[in-house]
């Protein structure tokens, strides 16, 4: 994750009351990005010099009254955001990073978020395979609270992974030391699971018989078209699956394995402009 460098930024006076963040609002996403593969050095040089200076053109950015927000690797012009004046979620995100990285991501989180929230009135428990540090199942935790709702939440990880078949890469984080440091996050709250196991083998003695919700983040094609294969008929009719890696050119091999088995169980992907997929099951779907 790479920090643009857009130069002194413009000051607006009138800024704060134009469409955007609102301007009560502390929270600012920090302004860097996920770098693409580039031909060479230079090329990513000119990149980055061009984005900056556009991306000057927009300042103020990505705080309260911003008119433009850049980031996860997205340019938004005019956009409410509206999820930012959430007091609530913000200083859950705030409370719950470890690092940058953390809130690049808000608008994928607010994502999480509500695709949790709006789950909670169904029967069934929730899952994240990929939770990786539990960042995003923390957050879910503290926010959306589902053990509040009787609900428990199982989240699966290798924690140091050995980049074998249908396994995801390792992150910097990735070690020996990773499962403590989770289940240590994550026990704070009643009903979390943390497994170490490779899906989709791990899931058969530990997943919910029932699941209203359900996130996909391992970074891996055959990986997640397991956890499909076999978490699906435990997913509740109107339960939410969101998938991290979806609509990011990277991971074009997920989103392909993803939408074979959505056509053939007769469910519809939305790619979200967060890069996410979401689909909402639907026992007698259209064709």
């Amino acid at each position: 994750m790479m920090p643009i460098d857009t130069g002194p930024q413009k000051t607006d006076p009138g800024a704060t009351e134009s469409a955007g963040i609102g301007a009560d609002t502390p929270f600012e996403i920090p302004l860097k990005y996920f770098p693409p593969a580039f031909v060479d050095d230079s090329a990513k040089q000119r990149f980055e010099s061009r984005l900056g200076q556009f991306l000057n053109v927009c300042a103020p950015l990505n705080k309260a009254g911003s008119v433009a927000v850049f980031a996860d690797n997205l340019l938004t012009i005019g956009r409410a955001f509206s999820f930012l004046e959430d007091r609530r979620f913000t200083d859950t995100l705030q409370a719950c990073a470890r690092e940058e990285r953390d809130l690049v991501i808000a608008w994928r989180t607010h994502v999480l978020t509500w695709a949790a929230k709006s789950c909670l009135a169904l029967e069934g428990d929730f899952v994240e395979c990929g939770t990786y540090r539990a960042y995003s199942a923390e957050v879910i935790c503290g926010y959306v609270e589902p053990h509040r709702h009787g609900k428990r939440f199982v989240v699966y990880d290798l924690f140091d992974p050995d980049e074998a078949a249908g396994v995801g890469h390792r992150l910097p984080s990735h070690g020996d030391t990773l499962f403590a440091e989770v289940a240590d996050r994550l026990a704070p709250y009643p009903g979390t699971l943390v497994v170490r196991g490779k899906v989709p083998d791990a899931l058969p003695e530990t997943a919910p018989e029932k699941i209203c919700f359900m996130h996909l983040d391992m970074n891996n094609a055959e990986a997640e078209a397991g956890a499909l294969a076999f978490l699906f008929d435990r997913i509740v009719d109107g339960g939410m699956v969101v998938l991290d890696d979806y609509g990011w050119a990277y991971y074009s091999e997920q989103r392909v394995r993803a939408d074979r088995f959505a056509a053939e169980h007769g469910q519809f992907i939305v790619e979200l402009p967060t890069g996410q997929g979401l689909f909402i099951k639907r026992a007698a779907a259209a064709r």
